[in-house]
């Protein structure tokens, strides 16, 4: 029913506007009648239209895009949730499934070209300059992240957020335009303040030290803040969802522990003797198994219950980004051993879970819990193996294009060797170590592939099209992220000397010897040799002292 412009006289504003409401009765048109404003907070369906195309954008984009109840919502999915899980425990248990098509294998390489595409766009076709040297250039770094890096930020919070709230509808573009434009706005926002502060007030020689670290922060806050204004607000009201709001927050902060435990390890590698370095070797592993670990307990809290998919999302996360930090060890700064136990213990490691998933696939009578444990088994083995063939040859492919690039020079372990960055000298010898990582993994997925199915008729290659099918989007925006993420963090410009030495803001920088052909071990030798010449220079001047009182 559309009451008529005669009715809706009395509580027309003076804007032009259309209310239409449908089904009403003669005791919704008598509380209009005597109390519209409160019969139109109470009713939800009411829908304004305006005039307006600039108001009519805002509520486009900013205003919550989810219509269903909470209720609803939860009761879908945990509908869908179910379908899902009896549907891969029948793969598992029998080997059949529907729908499984053979194009779904391109979702699993979707990420990693997309993460190339963005890497090219945005640090190897964009040429840019040495901030250090030029400072005059400094907001070339703040238009990279400020466009390019915030939006793969975005689409990596929302598919998270989506994921580990269990709520779907949130990954949606309507979502994601809301969260970029807060993002961006309010990461090169900051940026501009910390160089005015920086250099016109404080007069200090630019950049500022971890510079990019400080406004990817102010980005991502402002990011999560829009993300949070899209969820409804009679979810928000509702106390049980807001605790689950709060394990989310704690979920994305985690992944930042994360990068600061990976990029510590960085330093390690750089700073541990080479006789040593193997000791790491067994290190990164428990890591790995640790960061999986916890964001899987904190998303599961998130979630609101015990959800398979959510612990598939935080494991894809995780090995992701572990696949990732090992293709820079072994193509950078790791020693033969290391590299070879690396891959040794990984392939010990993928040995070990087929194993459990050929015993538990095996066993008798098993109960609900042997089956559950199967099936995070048989997950958990399908992403170790393919990440680690796919990941790597993503990170070759980039790592090729930016050493020929015209911004080489500028990113760190490519041709720039300043703080804890090592200068890639021999590009064949970390294409052969890395096509080493890759031809291991490949083995090692072939053997574990052929011995399950003679062991168990499990079809890993069918788990891997379900895992495609179910949260190939999710894992592909995984991959872009964390791919593009390692490029930006590497460009000098945003200033992560982990060194904590900041030799260009005491006027300690010498390009000459602490360049693009070396590191910051050089640097303070040179320091060290310009100490022990003033030293010898302040004894002769006191021999010459002496031998002048001496004369006298």
């Amino acid at each position: 029913l559309e009451i008529q412009n005669k009715e809706c006289e009395m509580f027309r504003p003076k804007s032009s506007r259309v209310i239409r409401i449908s089904p009403l009765d003669i005791t919704d048109l008598e509380n209009i009648k005597s109390d519209p404003g409160g019969w139109m907070k109470e009713n939800s369906e009411v829908r304004r239209t305006t005039s307006n195309p600039f108001v009519r954008i805002w509520r486009y984009i900013f205003h919550p895009s989810i219509t269903t109840s909470l209720e609803d919502t939860q009761a879908k999915y945990a509908e869908d949730l179910k379908e899902r899980t009896e549907e891969f425990e029948k793969l598992i248990y029998t080997n059949t499934c529907e729908n499984l098509p053979w194009w779904l294998n391109l979702k699993g390489a979707l990420g990693t070209v997309l993460g190339m595409i963005s890497v090219f766009i945005g640090f190897v076709l964009w040429p840019t300059h040495n901030a250090i040297l030029e400072p005059e250039m400094w907001y070339e770094c703040m238009m990279q992240c400020g466009l390019i890096w915030i939006g793969t930020a975005t689409i990596f919070l929302v598919a998270n957020t989506s994921s580990w709230l269990a709520v779907p509808e949130i990954l949606s573009f309507r979502t994601f335009i809301a969260a970029y434009i807060a993002g961006s706005i309010s990461m090169t926002s900051f940026w501009c303040i910390c160089y005015l502060v920086w250099v016109p007030v404080l007069n200090l020689p630019y950049p500022v030290p971890l510079v990019g670290a400080m406004n990817a922060v102010a980005g991502v806050l402002a990011l999560m803040v829009a993300l949070m204004f899209k969820i409804p607000t009679e979810w928000r009201k509702n106390p049980d969802f807001r605790k689950r709001i709060k394990y989310l927050l704690v979920a994305q902060s985690f992944i930042l522990v994360m990068s600061l435990q990976y990029w510590f390890l960085s330093w390690v590698f750089f700073a541990m003797p080479l006789d040593y370095q193997w000791v790491l070797s067994f290190i990164l592993p428990f890591v790995r198994e640790l960061g999986a670990y916890v964001l899987t307990k904190i998303a599961i809290k998130s979630a609101g219950t015990k959800d398979p998919s959510v612990e598939i999302v935080a494991n894809n996360l995780a090995i992701t980004y572990h696949s990732l930090f090992l293709s820079v060890c072994i193509g950078g700064s790791a020693t033969d051993l290391t590299i070879w136990l690396l891959l040794a213990i990984d392939f010990v490691i993928n040995i070990f879970f087929s194993y459990k998933v050929i015993s538990l696939k095996n066993k008798k009578d098993p109960n609900h819990e042997d089956t559950e444990l199967l099936a995070d088994y048989v997950q958990v083995l399908v992403l170790s193996e393919s990440l680690e063939v796919i990941i790597p040859l993503g990170y070759l492919v980039c790592f090729i294009a930016a050493y020929y690039g015209p911004n080489a020079e500028i990113l760190g372990n490519i041709k720039n060797g300043y703080w804890q960055y090592i200068a890639t000298k021999d590009l064949w010898e970390s294409c052969k170590n890395l096509l080493l990582l890759v031809s291991v993994d490949t083995v090692s997925l072939i053997l574990a592939s052929i011995l399950i199915k003679w062991k168990t008729n499990i079809n890993l290659y069918k788990v891997f099209l379900f895992m495609q099918r179910e949260f190939g989007v999710v894992f592909s925006i995984h991959q872009l992220f964390l791919l593009e993420y390692l490029f930006c963090t590497i460009a000098i410009a945003c200033a992560f000397d982990f060194t904590f030495q900041f030799d260009w803001v005491f006027g300690r920088f010498n390009e000459t010897l602490y360049g693009s052909e070396t590191n910051s071990s050089l640097f303070t030798l040179m320091n060290m040799t310009d100490t022990m010449s003033s030293s010898v220079y302040t004894l002769t001047n006191m021999t010459g002292t002496t031998g002048s009182l001496l004369t006298t």
